[in-house]
């Protein structure tokens, strides 16, 4: 997996990058020089909650750190804000603090982090495969922990999930696979979460939201599990030749 790292002053592609963060309901990293001792950083993740054409509004994800949000960032220091799912970043020196949510105008540029991947093999739509996770998440809250897979390589592979079901996943963290297209894997085969990124459609004249998240394996995908995802891929389209 490559990161590659550029900067935007596209207005509307940066409103577009914002409004990916407000539909996902990712975490937002805001930090800042601490107003007790400028060496040190006050970090507090927040969730992005309304954006319009001018300003966007965050808010701590803790309820008592909104109570005394005044009293933690200081309005006269430059904030850092990232993204910690889509990879935006960017600082303002402009913004207010209103009740319990930060206004912040909109910045000229900001800074997107895009993952590169290695090419992977679609599965294909005529065939499916399941991935079994284990997730404590889920399991606490009897949510499902199977997944279909989109795609995959030897190293990783990619689902679909919904909103409700991307807020159990977190980015950078391990899971245990608990088997691959109904064949049980080995219990220290994991993957790790590398990104999620949204995806907006319309379906029955309605709009349908949808996160592909990546995942990273620790290790290649066993021979066995690797040739049962082979049998399901998408063939090449056959070019037929015409007749002399």
């Amino acid at each position: 997996m490559r990161v590659n790292i550029r900067e935007v002053t596209d207005k509307s592609e940066i409103i577009r990058a914002f409004s990916h963060l407000y539909t996902d309901r990712s975490k937002v990293l805001l930090w800042q020089s601490s107003k007790q001792n400028p060496k040190k950083k006050t970090l507090i993740y927040c969730e992005l909650v309304s954006i319009d054409n001018r300003n966007i509004y965050v808010t701590p994800f803790n309820v008592n750190l909104r109570d005394i949000l005044k009293k933690t960032v200081n309005t006269k220091n430059k904030i850092f804000i990232r993204g910690t799912f889509n990879g935006v970043l960017f600082k303002s020196d402009d913004f207010i603090i209103k009740g319990d949510k930060i206004e912040i105008p909109i910045p000229d540029r900001v800074l997107l982090s895009e993952n590169r991947k290695a090419d992977r093999i679609k599965i294909s739509n005529a065939e499916y495969a399941y991935i079994k996770l284990i997730n404590e998440t889920n399991i606490k809250s009897h949510k499902r922990a199977s997944h279909k897979i989109q795609d995959f390589s030897m190293n990783g592979f990619s689902i679909h999930m919904t909103k409700h079901e991307s807020h159990h996943y977190e980015i950078n963290r391990s899971y245990q696979i608990n088997s691959i297209a109904g064949i049980s894997c080995p219990k220290n085969f994991t993957a790790k979460l590398i990104y999620q990124k949204v995806h907006t459609y319309i379906k029955n004249t309605q709009s349908q939201v949808m996160f592909k998240a990546g995942f990273k394996t620790n290790k290649p995908i066993p021979k066995k599990l690797y040739d049962k995802l082979l049998s399901l891929a998408e063939k090449p389209t056959k070019v037929h030749k015409k007749a002399a």
